[in-house]
This record gives C-alpha cells, sequence and structure tokens, in this order.
C-alpha cells in the first residue's frame, strides 16, 4: 500500500465515523419488531406498555415509555439486546441474533415522504 492508499483510507474511516454519528432529527414514531425477515409487530411510541414477542429460543419483553423502546427481557445467554438500553431515534436498533429478532425504530409512516424540497 502506498502512503495515499493509507492516507485515502483514513479519510474514508473518519468520513464513516462522522456519518455514523450524526445527529438524527427525524421524530420517531413507533418501534417494529423483526422475527427473522417478517415484520411481526408495529408498536405505537406514543402508548407506554409492555409487548411479548416469541423468538427462535424463547420470548422477549419489549418496553415502550415517553417515545422510546428497549428490550427489557430476553431469553437469549449474554443478553445484548437488553444492554443496548432505550432507543429513541430513526434507525436505531437492538438485535437478538440467538432468538433472530430486531427492534427498530421508524419515523413517519411508509410511504410518505422524508422531507419535502422547495
Amino acid at each position: 500500500m502506498t502512503r495515499a492508499d493509507v492516507l485515502l483510507s483514513g479519510v474514508l474511516a473518519l468520513l464513516t465515523y462522522g456519518y455514523s454519528r450524526r445527529p438524527v432529527t427525524q421524530v420517531s414514531t413507533y418501534a417494529e419488531v423483526y422475527a427473522g425477515a417478517t415484520r411481526i409487530a408495529r408498536l405505537d411510541l406514543t402508548e407506554n406498555g409492555t409487548h411479548t414477542v416469541k423468538g427462535r429460543l424463547g420470548e422477549l419483553d419489549i418496553t415502550i415509555k415517553d417515545g422510546r423502546a428497549r428490550v427489557a427481557q430476553a431469553t437469549c445467554r449474554d443478553k445484548r439486546c437488553v444492554r443496548m438500553g432505550w432507543l429513541s431515534h430513526n434507525g436505531e436498533a437492538a438485535l437478538c441474533v440467538p432468538n433472530r429478532v430486531m427492534l427498530k425504530v421508524v419515523g413517519a409512516q411508509e410511504g410518505t415522504p422524508d422531507a419535502v424540497v422547495g
């Protein structure tokens, strides 16, 4: 690798990091729950409560409170999905790989524009 290649790789890494850390301004209104590739629930973030979903290994408890969502309890061994904590920004997700379940925060209803220009 030449010095230019190393420099270019470093710049690209910094740009990628900066993009992934940029603030999200879109209001998130739903949390979607997927089992594999199938959406099994769409939860309104304005309605506080606890929901139980079935994963491959067992049940997961998802809590909705004050416009945020989190996996509160899971049957997996390492509990990484639980340690993700509260999710509130569009695009944030908690994955329970052993259970094949994903909790993802989404913004506006499907089919609506993200922004209007002009």
